[in-house]
């Protein structure tokens, strides 16, 4: 996901494991000071720069991570 400075975008959840909803996940950003990543799974770019989300389920059992790239607008 490529994201400008001051920009805010989501990433696209495409499917989600049987028995699970959107209410499901977690969002977490690996660095903050790059990007910060909301509850709902809002990225919010804040310095150039690149690093990752990784988005779980609640219970931990699954888990994947996205890149994020953010750039200047």
């Amino acid at each position: 996901l490529v994201v400008h400075i001051g920009e805010s975008k989501s990433f696209k959840i495409t499917g989600l494991p049987a028995g699970y909803t959107e209410k499901d996940l977690v969002f977490t950003s690996k660095d903050n000071a790059i990007a910060q990543v909301s509850a709902s799974g809002v990225i919010s770019g804040y310095t150039v720069g690149s690093t990752s989300v990784d988005i779980s389920t609640s219970d931990g059992k699954y888990s994947l991570r996205g890149n994020v790239l953010v750039t200047k607008g």
